[in-house]
């Protein structure tokens, strides 16, 4: 066993940690996918990167900590350099954390605020981790487990930034830190590697890999439970507003109680045009807008249909003209004006217009609600995203 693994080059070791760490979970997080999609909002963003502002405060002692755990000099002055870095080098002002604290009042939040006890615990695991751990374990940790990661996770905090309108000056910080941590990594990751290239013979060698792997799943493994916190926070967040309006028994206001079906008041949802697949069909919102339901207006050309879907949100169809069918999972119900018909959730659905005038819906929805959850926006159902309206990408 032994000789079969330490046989690998070092290049080879090199690649299993950043497969370790490029297959990780923590990039399927729910919170990662959200950043992509670009769907937060403000609040949610100020909330998030509050929780990451006490990481970045906290960073410089877990350096501090690394550097006391080697027994070589030169591997300390290795991460007192980065230290250094951090420190804003010469210029006390522009340390990383300050940087960090000046985004956040770039976003109209006070720094050290609305701290979680997860994110604190979060930090105090690191703390522990490094307080205790071996020389090799501590430059792994950071290595592959902390600054490897830095690239990719600040693309995304940059892309949800990018998506609420902040310009490339207000987020340098992470910019900076995207620039910059790659040199962190390689020197950390020499450090791991001179250390392990040192050791004495073969099962020192297996120990001290080993020991590597297990650092890195550590560092990864406490982060994305911290970043799942963060996400089903955010999550409660996002319902917070109708959870709120309903136990405080406080009404919304609405700009408009009346809606007309010949009114020109609704807007462009959705559209689609297939003639291979006989679809032709678009649906528009009403000018109406309740918390929760979300009524829109669908219309079917004549002897068309719709596209099949299915989505988190249900549906009540009331038919206001034209004559068809709704196939809801395999089973058809047949419609004509003054029919009404419920689409659960998740189910696979298409309508078709089976008359030679405009099949023409009330679909009552609660999109309002579903919406605010991972994985449920407009774009997530439709056949051809790029037939939604601008108005459909900002709900």
């Amino acid at each position: 066993m032994i000789e079969t693994i330490f046989k690998k080059n070092q290049e080879v070791i090199i690649q299993e940690l950043n497969d370790l760490t490029s297959n990780h979970p923590i990039w399927r997080s729910p919170l990662f996918t959200r950043l992509r999609e670009g769907s937060y909002q403000h609040q949610h963003l100020c909330f998030l990167f509050q929780q990451h502002h006490h990481y970045s405060n906290n960073f410089t002692k877990l350096l501090c900590l690394a550097a006391s755990r080697m027994d070589e000099s030169k591997y300390r002055a290795v991460i007192i350099e980065n230290l250094y870095e951090e420190a804003g080098e010469e210029d006390i002002d522009k340390r990383h954390s300050e940087l960090m604290s000046d985004f956040l009042r770039t976003l109209g939040i006070k720094p050290n605020t609305n701290i979680k006890s997860y994110t604190k615990l979060y930090v105090e695991q690191c703390i522990k981790f490094l307080s205790h751990c071996s020389d090799i374990e501590a430059a792994a940790f950071l290595a592959w487990g902390t600054e490897s990661i830095v690239p990719r996770l600040y693309g995304y905090f940059i892309n949800a930034l990018k998506a609420i309108g902040m310009s490339e000056d207000d987020y340098r910080y992470f910019s900076l830190h995207i620039e910059c941590d790659d040199g962190h990594h390689e020197a950390l990751m020499e450090i791991a590697l001179d250390i392990y290239n040192n050791s004495p013979d073969e099962t020192t060698k297996l120990t001290s890999y080993q020991k590597m792997l297990a650092a890195v799943k550590k560092s990864l493994d406490m982060r994305l439970t911290y970043f799942d916190e963060i996400y089903n926070h955010l999550e409660q967040l996002s319902v917070e507003p109708i959870y709120k309006s309903i136990v405080e028994k406080s009404s919304i206001e609405s700009k408009t109680n009346l809606f007309k079906i010949s009114d020109k008041s609704g807007k462009d949802l959705y559209q689609n045009t297939n003639e291979n697949s006989n679809i032709k069909f678009s649906v528009q919102r009403t000018s109406l807008s309740p918390q929760v339901i979300d009524p829109r207006i669908l219309k079917i050309s004549p002897n068309s249909r719709t596209e099949s879907h299915k989505h988190a949100h249900e549906s009540l169809f009331y038919v206001l003209s034209g004559k068809g069918f709704v196939d809801i999972g395999g089973k058809t119900s047949i419609i004509e004006p003054g029919s009404m018909v419920y689409v659960p959730r998740w189910v696979l659905h298409h309508t078709e217009n089976t008359s030679n005038e405009v099949l023409t819906i009330l679909a009552i929805t609660d999109y309002g609600l579903t919406g605010k959850f991972i994985n449920n926006t407009e774009s997530s159902y439709r056949e051809n995203k790029e037939n939604l309206s601008k108005t459909a990408l900002e709900a």
